[in-house]
C-alpha cells in the first residue's frame, strides 16, 4: 500500500465534518426563557402599581411638621388663623407677631409672604386672632385683653371697624377632632405643652397613641403651644394641622392609611 502523499506545507486541511448549528437554536433558547423574563416584568409592574394608594399598598399615615416661615425666623409669633379670600380650596395664613401682623399665601408647597396690599401692615399688632367664620372674612383681635374687629373689604383687603372695642375674647382649645385617616370617623390631635399628640380611633377597638406612628413626635415647639387648627391646608382632600408656638408649624397629611395599634 503506497503511502498517503504529503500536502506542501500552509496547504489548508479537510475539517471532519461537523452537525451544523441551525440559525433557530438561538431563537429556540431566548423563547425558551421569555416565560420567565415575561412573569418576572408583570409581577415587578404589579408590585409597583400596588404600592400606590388605592391598591391595598398605600403608604401609612404620615402628618410630617415643617415651620412656616414669616419672612425670616427671628420673629415671635403670638397667633395665627387660616383663611380662603380667593375660594380656591387651600389656606393662606394671618399671623400675629411682636411686631406686626403678616398675610401668608399658599403657593404649590408651602406659604409666601403677601402682606403687601392687604392693609394689615399698618394695623397695630395683637396677642390673639379669632376668625369670625359665619359673617364673613373678618377678625377679632385682641390687644392686651380688648378685642376689635377687623372687616374684610371683599378685595383682599382689611380695615379696623370704628365701633369700640370690648373685653375678652373667645376660648381657644387645645384639642381638635378631625378625620386624619379618611376612614369616617374623627380622630383628636392635642398640643400640649411644646408637642402635639395624635391619637386615633380604630373600627374594633379603643382610640390609641399614634403620634410617633405618624411621625408627629418629630415636632418641638420653640414655646408652649398657643393654637391649633385641623383643616385642609392644601386643598388636597386631607386634614393637615397648623400649630402655633413662638413659630408657625404645620403638619402635613400625605393621606396615607392608619396604622394599627400594634405597629
Amino acid at each position: 500500500m503506497s503511502p498517503r502523499p504529503r500536502l506542501p506545507s500552509g496547504t489548508p486541511q479537510r475539517r471532519a465534518a461537523t452537525t451544523p448549528r441551525t440559525p433557530r437554536e438561538p431563537l429556540i433558547r431566548l423563547l425558551s426563557a421569555a416565560p420567565l423574563r415575561i412573569t418576572g416584568a408583570f409581577v415587578l409592574a404589579f408590585a409597583l402599581a400596588c404600592a400606590a394608594p388605592g391598591c391595598g399598598g398605600a403608604p401609612p399615615l404620615a402628618l410630617t411638621p415643617k415651620p412656616l416661615r414669616l419672612t425670616h425666623d427671628g420673629f415671635f409669633v403670638h397667633d395665627a388663623a387660616v383663611i380662603d379670600p380667593d375660594r380656591d380650596g387651600d389656606m393662606d395664613v394671618v399671623a400675629l407677631t411682636q411686631e406686626q401682623i403678616y398675610y401668608m399665601e399658599h403657593i404649590e408647597g408651602g406659604w409666601l409672604a403677601a402682606t403687601a396690599g392687604t392693609g394689615l401692615a399698618g394695623l397695630p399688632t395683637g396677642q390673639r386672632l379669632h376668625p369670625v367664620m359665619a359673617e364673613g372674612l373678618d377678625f377679632l383681635i385682641e390687644r392686651d385683653g380688648v378685642v376689635s374687629r377687623l372687616v374684610y373689604s371683599g378685595i383682599g383687603s382689611w380695615t379696623e371697624a370704628e365701633e369700640p372695642g370690648y373685653g375678652g375674647g373667645p376660648e381657644v382649645s387645645m384639642t381638635v377632632a378631625a378625620d386624619f385617616n379618611g376612614d369616617g370617623q374623627d380622630d383628636a390631635a392635642t398640643a400640649e405643652g411644646r408637642r402635639v399628640r395624635i391619637v386615633l380611633t380604630q373600627p374594633d377597638g379603643p382610640p390609641f397613641e399614634a403620634t410617633s406612628l405618624v411621625g408627629a413626635d418629630g415636632l418641638m415647639l420653640p414655646a408652649a403651644a398657643r393654637r391649633l387648627i385641623a383643616t385642609d391646608l392644601e386643598g388636597d382632600g386631607d386634614t393637615d394641622l397648623l400649630v402655633v408656638g413662638g413659630r408657625i408649624f404645620v403638619l402635613i397629611n400625605n393621606g396615607g392609611v392608619s396604622p394599627t395599634a400594634t405597629q
